[in-house]
């Protein structure tokens, strides 16, 4: 099967299935590294303690988007 065809089948499929396939395609070729992996694990784990103690809030993005118009 060539490139070609595999791409036009690929356009079938639904928006969904097309980000699961884009997404198995990157992942095989750019393999997580395990310590990169938990490295953004322990940043998580550190954001959501920060909001539970009120160390840090949760912006939604039209509150960033108004604050960066208005010139911050």
């Amino acid at each position: 099967m060539s490139l070609t065809e595999i791409t036009r089948q690929a356009f079938q499929l639904t928006v969904e299935e097309q980000v699961a396939l884009r997404n198995s395609l990157h992942e095989n070729t750019h393999p997580i590294e395990p310590e990169f992996d938990q490295h953004w694990l322990e940043v998580v784990k550190q954001r959501r303690e920060n909001v539970r103690s009120g160390k840090s809030r949760i912006v939604s993005l039209e509150e960033v988007m108004d604050e960066l118009q208005s010139g911050l």
